[in-house]
């Protein structure tokens, strides 16, 4: 006679390890690959080399437990600072590295650069593996356009899709007036990363901050409008790094004794770290309390970090987020690096998130989960242009916040600018999965009631292009009509609808289009607000656009892991009920059997089916 235990065991293995744990729960420090131009357009671009002191600044601010490591390439790749543990002697090594760094010549071999950082594309990894990209984007190594092209093809073809299978993001700065920006965009738009065009040297140091927003997910202290920060009980250790300009004389704290803290303090209390643009200082165990800055201090330009016993981490959250509506984040609670799970510590937490734009705040909808994870639901976001997503943290003795970064891109835009005898029209194109270099755009223009004519379109850098439409008074009618292919072949054909505009243009004009052709009708932003306290109800996130139907490919918009709390009971309840059954298998009575006659008893639990007719 079979035993019911043992059937029982067995059932429940089969089930315990049919389960898998999300991969969300295992959060681990970030993996970091930063790959640098040093050809010489960009020694020309940057001739004081603050990419190097923005670079420094970006590896100094990654927590000790992370990996990173610097490549450069101009016609040969080099190894700058080895890949390995962020720890304090590594960061001293880089630093020294990062200050003997040469220009390389002419060439530009982007391919081989980011091969070389991904060396280990076929390896599984626990860390989430970022690729920090700072070029022009230009893939140069032969005098032969067609060698080029091929290279070209073979980046986003062959490397490209394999990064972004094994969980690459790539984050693109694209430097100098000859950059790329087409192909640097579609990097980061195929593996989610963070895509910006540094206008100015000036302006790099503050776009690498938003990168290392998305890399890190570093658990932020809010500092006041009059310059102060309150630290709690359960800080470690605290790092702070202050942007300053030319007229500024340096960080200096007062901490909660009114004790100052500058460069004067001895390094045995406190870490300094002084370049060019920036002070980046930390201590261990810091006093819980007010602290300010001696002079105040700006919220863009600063970032306390907090390393303690709580913090909190971002998933799902792209870095090129396309206009509609609704998606879901998450963000998750940790407890010394492991999920909360205490429901009424939980209970006194409030947890509030709001999408900043160039025009207004917009509240997201927060709904708590039972283990220590909370939904974020963004209703809709038409506003193209620069957002940040701050995630605050407050219980009652304590404030936390999370930072990222998002650019939301409108798949066509058309700007309408005034010239001297009539207008230009500059258009682009933002859309994963397209071969921007077979793109052919025309237009149509038409002033009502006479016909349309055909005015070709000029392709410019950066992803542009321009059609020039000459003067006149009145309503005038402008359609364009964009072909090319996908990377995998298929055909992109984009027909938009008529874009009305009256002549004279006497101020620019702006228009969105989705990828069917249609205007985006911007809608009235609603204020942030305090979202209610109790927990809401989240939908799952779709892509945006949605283009794996139409390529193959997988789509470079969101993701999202909503779990539902029975799940997670239910897969602790496995767990521990794995443990019993492992112990009762092992018994020296287990028949052989076992397994077989288990299938057939849980077979035998299921409904009847019903026969056909």
């Amino acid at each position: 006679m079979r035993s019911p235990g043992k059937h029982i065991a067995w059932i429940l293995l089969l089930f315990a390890t049919a389960w898998v744990p999300p991969s969300g729960w295992a959060l681990s420090a970030p993996d970091v690959r930063v790959v640098m131009d040093v050809s010489a357009d960009m020694v020309r671009a940057d001739p004081q080399n603050l990419r190097e002191s923005a670079v420094g600044m970006l590896l100094q601010m990654l927590p000790d437990d992370a990996r990173a490591g610097v490549w450069s390439f101009a016609r040969d790749v080099e190894v700058v600072v080895g890949h390995g543990m962020t720890d304090r002697l590594w960061k001293q090594v880089a630093d020294i590295h990062l200050a003997q760094l040469t220009a390389g010549g002419s060439r530009s071999n982007l391919v081989e650069a980011l091969g070389r950082a991904s060396w280990d594309v076929d390896n599984r990894s626990d860390s989430e593996r970022h690729i920090v990209l700072l070029a022009r984007g230009q893939v140069d190594i032969s005098d032969a356009a067609g060698v080029n092209a091929a290279e070209e093809e073979r980046l986003l073809k062959q490397l490209v899709p394999r990064l972004r299978e094994a969980g690459f993001k790539i984050h693109t700065l694209a430097l100098t007036d000859s950059a790329n920006v087409a192909l640097l965009k579609e990097l980061s738009m195929s593996t989610q990363g963070t895509h910006a065009r540094v206008r100015s040297a000036d302006q790099l140091q503050r776009l690498v901050l938003n990168v290392l927003d998305s890399l890190t997910m570093s658990a932020l202290i809010p500092t006041t409008a009059d310059g102060g920060f309150r630290v709690d009980s359960g800080v470690r250790e605290l790092t702070v790094l202050r942007l300053r300009d030319a007229e500024d004389v340096g960080l200096a704290l007062l901490d909660p004794r009114g004790r100052l803290l500058n460069r004067t303090t001895p390094r045995s209390e406190i870490r300094w770290h002084k370049d060019a643009g920036y002070d980046l200082l930390s201590l261990a165990d810091p006093a819980p309390g007010l602290w300010r800055f001696q002079g105040g201090s700006s919220h863009g330009d600063v970032r306390v970090v907090a390393l303690g016993d709580i913090s909190a981490q971002l998933v799902g959250v792209p870095g090129i987020l396309f206009p509609g509506g609704p998606r879901t984040f998450e963000v998750y609670l940790l407890s010394n690096g492991r999920p909360l799970a205490d429901r009424e510590f939980l209970d006194l937490l409030h947890v509030r998130a709001t999408l900043e734009g160039p025009r207004d705040s917009q509240p997201l909808v927060v709904a708590a989960g039972a283990d220590g994870t909370f939904t974020l639901q963004l209703l809709e976001v038409t506003d193209s242009g620069d957002h940040v997503l701050r995630v605050s943290v407050r219980g009652p003795t304590f404030e936390r916040e999370v930072l990222r970064s998002i650019a939301v891109r409108n798949p066509v835009t058309l700007d309408v600018r005034p010239t001297a005898d009539g207008a230009v029209v500059w258009a682009e194109v933002n859309s994963a999965g397209v071969d921007f270099r077979s793109l052919r755009v025309t237009a149509k223009v038409r002033q009502p009631p006479g016909l349309a004519r055909v005015v070709p379109a000029e392709t410019m850098p950066g992803g542009l292009w321009k059609i020039m439409v000459e003067g006149t008074r009145g309503i005038v009618d402008v359609s364009l009509d964009i072909s090319g292919n996908f990377l995998n072949k298929k055909n992109f054909r984009l027909k938009t609808e008529p874009m009305s505009f009256t002549f004279p243009v006497l101020e620019p004009i702006h228009f969105n289009l989705d990828l069917s052709g249609s205007q985006i009708q911007s809608k009235p932003v609603i204020r942030a607000v305090e979202p209610p306290a109790s927990p809401a109800g989240g939908l799952d996130s779709p892509p945006a656009p949605d283009l794996t139907a139409e390529t193959g490919l997988e789509p470079a918009g969101e993701s999202g892991l909503v779990l539902p709390w029975w799940f997670a009971l239910a897969a602790a309840s496995i767990n521990v009920l794995l443990v019993a059954a492992l112990w009762w298998l092992l018994k020296p009575s287990r028949a052989a059997s076992a397994l077989p006659d288990a299938v057939a008893d849980l077979v035998g639990l299921l409904p009847a089916q019903p026969e056909p007719a």
